[in-house]
C-alpha cells in the first residue's frame, strides 16, 4: 500500500515535470516577433500554483527542487522580456544591450526565436536592460510628440513688422 501510494505521488511529481519542462523548452523555439508574454504569465502562474499543490512529502525530492528552479527561473525574466519585446524598441536599443551584455541579438533576422534572447545573461544585467527599455519608450513618447510639434508648427504662417531702420524683426499679432 505505501509503495503504490509513493508511486502515485512520483507519478503527479513527474506528471507536472515533463508539462514544464516540454512547455519550457517549447518557448525557446517561439519566433521573437510571435512571442506572448501574457500567455507565458499565465501557463507560469498555473504551473507555479500546481507546484504548490503538490503534497508536502514530494518537496524534498531533487526532481521537485529542480522543477520549482526552472519555473521560478524563467518566471523571473519574464518582465525583462515583455519590455525587450515592447514595440519602442529600435535597432539602437538591441545595439546598447548587445553591449551591455556582450551578446548579439540580431532581432531582424527571419528565423530570431526567443532561444536567441534567453542564451543572453539577462538576469545579471536585469537593471541595465530595463533601464534601456524605459528609455526606448520613453524616447518613443518624445518622438511622437515632436512630429505633432513639427505639424502643428508646419501649418502657421507667421508675417513680420519692420522694426525701425533695423528691417524685419518684429512678429506682426
Amino acid at each position: 500500500e505505501r509503495i503504490r501510494r509513493e508511486l502515485n505521488l512520483l507519478q503527479k511529481l513527474y506528471s507536472l515535470y515533463n508539462t514544464v519542462m516540454d512547455s519550457i523548452d517549447g518557448y525557446y523555439d517561439i519566433l521573437w516577433t510571435d512571442v506572448d508574454i501574457e500567455k507565458i504569465n499565465a501557463e507560469l502562474l498555473e504551473f507555479q500554483n500546481r507546484c504548490r499543490k503538490l503534497p508536502k512529502g514530494l518537496k524534498d525530492w531533487q526532481a521537485f527542487e529542480e522543477l520549482k528552479r526552472k519555473i521560478d527561473d524563467f518566471n523571473e525574466t519574464c518582465p525583462v522580456l515583455e519590455m525587450m519585446a515592447n514595440k519602442s524598441m529600435l535597432e539602437r536599443h538591441w545595439k546598447r544591450i548587445e553591449e551591455v551584455t556582450n551578446h548579439k541579438f540580431d532581432v531582424q533576422s527571419e528565423g530570431f526565436q526567443l532561444r536567441n534572447i534567453m542564451e543572453a545573461p539577462l538576469l545579471k544585467f536585469k537593471e541595465d536592460i530595463e533601464d534601456i527599455c524605459i528609455s526606448a519608450v520613453k524616447e518613443k513618447d518624445i518622438e511622437c510628440k515632436l512630429k505633432q510639434v513639427v505639424v502643428d508648427w508646419n501649418t502657421q504662417v507667421f508675417a513680420f513688422n519692420n522694426f525701425k531702420t533695423r528691417g524685419e524683426l518684429m512678429l506682426r499679432g
